[in-house]
């Protein structure tokens, strides 16, 4: 498996713990990161190595490096850009089938905001058509690629921790909360706007936001250019069950998802969502427990809207847990492990006509 996530360098990391379930679904897991660390952890059936290098050439040339070096029965990729090519090349390198996964939706025609994406892009289709099987996360992704002449895909909505279904709610009113990564495809602008208009109006008293990265500063510069610092806090990374619990309404109005786990363990928790028309979006709608603001000035609307209407939990059952979807995975790739029937048929003594036939079908 070939990953850019560092954090399963860290054997106590919850990623890890991720990768420790697809090992015990019956998988021997070779995981190999495109990190700056070459850091290394190994146990029964489970070895994580991190890759090296100063810079990204660097550190994609080494996982392909050492992905030649490990015999593998599958290669898997966990996304369809560089780390996907360089999946499709060991897998051609030791003649094995090969899996790309998808988990940012890229292929549902939205608006991913990431520098040099136009460029980046440009692989994504060749690339699929080249794997032996595609695993999105994304239902409208799922459906374009099939359009598209991709049939060798597979839905895997991402997993769900099911401990948020038996959070004991007290919420606390005009309590908005909201988890994400600081960056600017999840629009915590739109957000922060959106919550400034519902305090102008008096529904809502304080945002709590948490998540890490590179827009933190630039966001909360906005938020004392609009007169809303001391309601805002920027709680970092953290378990969000204790925001969950109080929350009036869980909102963020993101520019593209791929599915959107943060929206569904809002919804397990039984908060009302608000979120913008991606990812999950239309199935919670379905369910009873989200809002769609679908124009940004009515992302005020929306949030004073949920904060009235009767929501419904999500149901627990319908969303699947982190085991679920290891066993899911395992069952997929042993599918793509299984004995390829070569059936060769010899035609005797038939005429030109049934031979004809019989070749054109």
């Amino acid at each position: 498996m070939l990953s850019r996530d560092r954090n399963g360098l860290d054997p106590t990391s919850t990623t890890a713990a991720r990768w420790r379930l697809l090992r015990d679904a019956g998988a021997d897991v070779i995981v190999l990161v495109s990190a700056p660390s070459v850091s290394t952890w190994t146990e029964p059936g489970l070895h994580v190595e991190g890759s090296g290098g100063s810079n990204a050439f660097a550190r994609f040339w080494k996982v392909y490096q050492k992905g030649k070096a490990h015999t593998c029965d599958l290669v898997t990729a966990q996304d369809p850009l560089e780390l996907g090519w360089i999946g499709l090349k060991l897998a051609r390198y030791h003649r094995k089938p090969f899996e790309v996964q998808d988990h940012g939706g890229f292929f549902d025609g939205g608006k991913i905001i990431e520098p040099l994406w136009s460029l980046r892009s440009l692989g994504l289709m060749p690339l699929v058509k080249r794997a032996t099987l595609v695993r999105t996360v994304s239902p409208h992704s799922a459906e374009r690629l099939k359009i598209q002449g991709v049939h060798h895909v597979r839905l895997s909505p991402i997993p769900a921790d099911h401990r948020y279904a038996s959070i004991e709610r007290r919420p606390e009113p005009g309590l908005v909360v909201a988890v994400g990564r600081l960056v600017p495809v999840k629009r915590f602008d739109r957000l922060l706007r959106a919550f400034a208009e519902c305090v102008k109006r008096g529904t809502a008293q304080k945002l709590a936001i948490l998540g890490e990265g590179p827009e933190r500063t630039a966001l909360e510069d906005l938020a004392v250019s609009l007169g809303i610092s001391d309601r805002v806090t920027f709680e970092g990374h953290g378990d969000p069950a204790h925001y969950l619990a109080r929350a009036s309404v869980f909102a963020l109005f993101s520019e593209h998802e791929g599915w959107g786990v943060a929206w569904i363990e809002a919804a397990l928790a039984g908060v009302p969502v608000v979120m913008t028309d991606t990812g999950c979006a239309p199935w919670l709608k379905a369910q009873g427990c989200a809002v769609i603001s679908e124009e940004s000035h009515h992302d005020a609307d929306a949030i004073e809207c949920a904060m009235v209407m009767p929501m419904n939990r999500l149901q627990a059952s319908l969303v699947p847990t982190i085991a679920d979807s290891a066993k899911a995975q395992m069952a997929s790739w042993q599918e793509l492990l299984k004995p390829r029937l070569l059936v060769v048929m010899q035609a005797v003594d038939l005429d030109d006509r049934l031979v004809g036939e019989f070749v054109e079908w």
